[in-house]
């Protein structure tokens, strides 16, 4: 069995209902759109620290302040398909499906605290 990977992905609160039930699919969002992105793409922070350097600088001027914002805890296997080259971010085409999921927390820039956890660990399937 491989090691497993922790990753960090931050949506919108209210995506969180068809995330939990779809897992993360690959797309050509809003904010790839606007950075020219080529492929539909799930991006992942490699780090919490890669998480907070985002939420309060660059990545924050994608939201309203006024969105919620929640934290995934996406746990894959050290072999699972996609690119982590420029070290903070990871890249995968593939789906990442719900049992590789935690909500770490809501709301990033506020104040509500909400914490779960799923033992399950994704691999390559």
């Amino acid at each position: 069995m491989s090691a497993t990977i922790r990753y960090f992905h931050i949506t919108p609160v209210e995506n969180l209902p068809a995330i939990l039930r779809e897992g993360l699919q690959p797309r050509l969002g809003e904010r790839s759109q606007i950075l020219g992105e080529p492929e539909p793409a799930i991006y992942l922070f490699t780090s919490a620290d890669a998480v907070d350097d985002a939420s309060m600088n660059w990545l924050g001027d994608y939201f309203d302040e006024e969105e919620a914002l929640a934290v995934l805890a996406v746990d894959l296997s050290e072999d699972f398909p996609g690119d982590a080259e420029n070290g903070f971010e990871f890249v995968t085409t593939r789906p990442v499906p719900p049992d590789c999921l935690s909500v770490m927390t809501e709301d990033v820039l506020g104040e509500t605290q909400y914490f779960s956890s799923l033992p399950q660990v994704c691999g390559t399937a």
